[in-house]
C-alpha cells in the first residue's frame, strides 16, 4: 500500500507538493514556530533578512518542531 501524499500551502505563496504525513507535520510545525518567533521579535515573516533566517534556523524549535 502506498503512502498518502498531499500538497500543503505555506506562507509566501509556497506550496509543498507531494508530502507525506510526517513531512507535513514537520513543515506545519516549523511554520507555526516561525510565525511565533517572528511575532515575538517584531519581524515581518515574509520579508526576513539572511541574518534573520539563519537565526530562526538555529533555534531548537525550528530544528525539532513540536
Amino acid at each position: 500500500m502506498s503512502e498518502k501524499r498531499r500538497n500543503i500551502q505555506l506562507p509566501g505563496g509556497i506550496v509543498a507538493v507531494g508530502v507525506n504525513d510526517q513531512q507535513a507535520k514537520v513543515l506545519t510545525g516549523r511554520q507555526a514556530f516561525v510565525e511565533k518567533y517572528c511575532k515575538d521579535r517584531g519581524w515581518d515573516m515574509l520579508n526576513l533578512t539572511i541574518e534573520q533566517l539563519l537565526e530562526v534556523r538555529a533555534q531548537p524549535g525550528w530544528k525539532e518542531p513540536a
